[in-house]
């Protein structure tokens, strides 16, 4: 190769500067793409945010009518427990007056804790054992009204006010002493759906 002539017609081609393309704008504008072109991305990125507008006034909805739904059936729950607690505070009260010792003692759970005046807190025992002494005492006789002024429900808890008016005697004694026992009783909702008294305090007042 060497000594060579390099014909000149490919010289100039090699060093010939290439045309520089330009683009002209069009004097029309270009029209927008189509709706039904766009792309699948596009329209999954946007639909989405739709229905979560328009679900708002129906969710706003069913919540009111779950609250209008649950208001009557909470006042009507709170109405049946009311209603078993009266019904098992008369049956604990015709009970006791009947000296039916095997009975005054289902009205309250096994974890019960309770104050009566200054004596300390006691248990379930402590009551009953109280209770069937002295309904076994045939020497002494008792007798107890109920004067129920409240029931307040809350779930499965239930707040109870009331007043027991004792009127005690002596067996051959004309002679009766009543006293008065205010009180407040806490009720808590078993399994079996019955009410049982799980807390109370009560005192002696004159009458």
């Amino acid at each position: 190769m060497k000594g060579e002539m390099i014909p000149i017609e490919i010289c100039w081609r090699s060093i010939r500067p290439r045309p520089v393309r330009r683009f002209v704008a069009s004097p029309f504008p270009a029209e927008p793409a189509s709706p039904a072109l766009e792309s699948e991305g596009n329209i999954s990125s946007k639909m989405p945010n739709r229905p979560r507008i328009y679900a708002l006034p129906s969710l706003a909805a069913l919540a009111i009518g779950l609250l209008a739904w649950s208001v009557p059936a909470l006042a009507a729950t709170g109405a049946d427990g009311a209603a078993t607690i009266r019904a098992e505070l008369a049956a604990w009260t015709q009970a006791f007056n009947a000296r039916q010792a095997d009975k005054v003692c289902g009205i309250f759970s096994e974890d019960l804790r309770y104050k009566f005046g200054e004596v300390q807190d006691r248990g379930y025992n402590d009551v009953c054992t109280a209770l069937r002494r002295s309904l076994g005492d045939q020497t002494h006789r008792s007798h107890y009204t109920l004067d129920l002024r409240e029931i307040l429900v809350y779930g499965d808890i239930a707040v109870v006010r009331l007043i027991w008016t004792l009127d005690s005697s002596k067996a051959g004694s004309s002679l009766t002493t009543r006293s008065l026992e205010p009180g407040m009783d806490i009720f808590k909702r078993q399994n079996d759906g019955s009410w049982k008294i799980i807390r109370y305090l009560a005192y002696t007042s004159p009458e």
